[in-house]
């Protein structure tokens, strides 16, 4: 309400209100707002400051700040900007004690869905990727990706674990979210 009120909102961990853990930067992107804080690393909220994620560089500065050490100088981070001058991406660079930081956000269509690949097939056009969020096609060599899903496609789960496919037919296999039971098919 362009500042008529105010309400306090503090990162999991106090990663903006404890010693050494200033936020010293703030910037918004895709919906995002993004603080740069020192000593408690790059931190990211979507609604409003109710939850917030962290952001890592790698596995040494995730290391770093989970088991609490606050060693790491690339988790220390004081200046963050976006860089939203390339349409099919967004660029959030961050300056930390350790140097500077390139964090690349491409939009949804640049990139398969999911973090776990259960299964890849190649039809001699096109590329499926059958992960943990959904089953991917590329037609472009992974210029760009729709992703089926539960959601948007009546699948009985998210969790696609093989895939086959042979001109315009494809076959898909779920399997529950706790991955203890098989889900059935899926034919397209």
């Amino acid at each position: 309400d362009a500042g008529e009120t105010w309400e306090r909102r503090t990162p999991a961990g106090d990663q903006a209100s404890g010693p050494f853990q200033v936020a010293y930067d703030l910037t918004y992107f895709r919906g995002r707002v993004l603080a740069a804080c020192f000593a408690g690393g790059l931190v990211s909220s979507s609604d409003d400051g109710q939850s917030w994620t962290n952001i890592y560089a790698d596995n040494t500065a995730r290391s770093d700040f989970e088991n609490e050490f606050y060693n790491d100088l690339n988790n220390r981070y004081f200046a963050a900007i976006v860089d939203s001058t390339r349409p099919e991406s967004l660029a959030v660079w961050a300056g930390t004690a350790y140097g500077l930081n390139k964090f690349v956000f491409l939009n949804d269509t640049l990139k398969p869905k999911g973090y776990v690949f259960n299964d890849i097939h190649i039809d001699g056009v096109r590329l499926y990727a059958a992960t943990d969020d959904g089953l991917s096609r590329t037609p472009d060599r992974g210029g760009s990706w729709r992703t089926f899903n539960m959601a948007s496609d009546g699948f009985p789960s998210n969790r696609v674990i093989s895939t086959a496919a042979k001109g315009d037919t494809i076959w898909a296999g779920f399997e529950s979210d706790d991955g203890a039971s098989g889900l059935g098919l899926a034919y397209s």
